[in-house]
């Protein structure tokens, strides 16, 4: 999968999920670039960070995309829409996993940082309402439990945390 021109690497993958039609590439260049998952053409290149983008994922639905950055920032996007929603600032370091905990514009969205803060977003009101300060060093690994009740982190200072 490569666009003609492009010379920026490819720095974050996702999928979007069994039901999806995407396979979403984050590259050095802060572009985020959707490609046909069965036809792998390159529908989209979205365009937001300043700087390359480090994570990415899909809700459930596959509706929805998260990317986070080197620049500290996370963009949601309208995957249906191409566009992006919103932006969540908040990180003082680069944006290193994301994770949706539910579906929709009502769920929660949770990332991990270079500054070694656990961030959970509410997405309706594009904020955040739970910092979780327990490593210290950086994270680089955030997961939801399937339920979507449970949280777990991984960093540089060793074995994993749970969270509810």
């Amino acid at each position: 999968l490569r666009e003609e021109g492009c010379e920026a690497e490819v720095s974050a993958m996702a999928i979007s999920g069994n039901k999806g039609t995407y396979i979403a590439a984050g590259h050095t260049d802060g572009k985020v670039r959707l490609w046909g998952r069965t036809t792998l053409q390159m529908h989209v290149a979205l365009d937001g960070h300043k700087s390359a983008v480090t994570t990415l994922t899909f809700n459930s639905e596959a509706t929805m995309l998260a990317s986070g950055s080197a620049d500290t920032d996370i963009i949601v996007w309208d995957v249906v829409a191409e566009v992006g929603m919103f932006r969540l600032r908040g990180h003082k370091g680069a944006v290193t996993s994301v994770a949706f905990m539910s579906g929709g514009t009502k769920g929660l969205l949770v990332s991990g940082s270079k500054d070694a803060l656990v961030k959970i977003w509410e997405l309706a009101g594009q904020h955040c309402v739970q910092t979780l300060v327990g490593h210290r060093s950086e994270v680089w690994s955030v997961a939801v439990e399937l339920a979507h009740d449970r949280l777990v982190t991984g960093g540089g200072d060793g074995g994993p945390r749970l969270g509810n």
